[in-house]
Order: structure tokens, then C-alpha cells, then sequence
């Protein structure tokens, strides 16, 4: 029989993205900061425009994702798998890619899965949803 584990908790770092052109593909690896100012250059014109969204939103993210997080097994250290998720409008997810992985397989499967189950992001109590957020997973506090 197979045990199926919840993390004890999980962090997501998101960075908020809105409109503007699609970031640009890059064969190299690329650091959090390296490609948090890649989606700022690409989104600059539409920042300025861009919702604000509420304090509590982030948790709000984190609670959806959280939910469909499974670990068919313990996961060693404290590894971090980056994924960029993209949505329409509606908050739906379009398209979601693991930007960086964590080295363990496992980790990165259960991130994506949970990523796929969630199906829709949450609107903001504006009712705006980012078109872009990168998110970093972490198994343990």
C-alpha cells in the first residue's frame, strides 16, 4: 500500500505579472532575480496599469494550490521547484511551466499535478486575476 503524504506546509513566492508580451524563452538556466526582471521588462508598459491586488490574495493562491498537493513519498531537504503559470482573464490556467526544477523528480511531478488540479486561480476580491505568476514551492517551512 502506498502512503500518500500532505506537506506540512508550503510556501509559494509569487510574483505578480500582468499583460504585456509573453516573456522570452531562454535555453539558460536563469536565477529567481534573472527571471523576475526578464517578466518586468516584458510587462513594464502594462505595470503601470496593472491591478492592485489585496494583502490577502497571495493566500488565497496558496490555499488553492495547497489543496491538491499530494507526495507519494517524503521528500529529502527542503528543495524549491519555480513554476510559471499563465491564465485568461477568467482566472482559468492556460499553460503552466516548471521553470526551475528542485532535482528531486517527485517534488517536481507533485507541484505540477497540484498546479493542473487547481484549473483556475482565484480572483482577487477586485476580480482580477494576474496573467502571469511565478510561483516557488517549498515542502517544508
Amino acid at each position: 500500500m502506498q502512503t500518500v503524504m500532505r506537506p506540512s506546509a508550503l510556501f509559494i513566492a509569487f510574483s505578480l505579472a500582468t499583460g504585456g508580451a509573453p516573456a522570452q524563452p531562454s535555453s539558460a538556466p536563469q536565477s529567481r532575480e534573472e527571471m523576475l526582471k526578464r517578466m518586468t521588462t516584458a510587462t513594464g508598459a502594462a505595470r503601470a496599469s496593472a491591478p492592485a491586488y489585496s494583502s490577502a490574495y497571495p493566500q488565497r493562491i496558496r490555499d488553492a494550490v495547497r489543496s491538491h498537493l499530494l507526495l507519494p513519498e517524503p521528500i529529502e531537504g527542503n528543495p524549491v521547484a519555480e513554476v510559471e503559470v499563465r491564465t485568461k482573464p477568467d482566472g482559468i490556467i492556460a499553460s503552466f511551466t516548471l521553470t526551475r526544477s528542485s532535482g528531486s523528480p517527485a517534488w517536481d511531478t507533485a507541484v505540477l499535478r497540484a498546479v493542473e488540479k487547481t484549473g483556475r486561480i482565484p480572483p482577487d476580491v477586485s476580480g482580477a486575476v494576474p496573467s502571469v505568476l511565478v510561483m516557488a514551492f517549498r515542502p517544508k517551512p
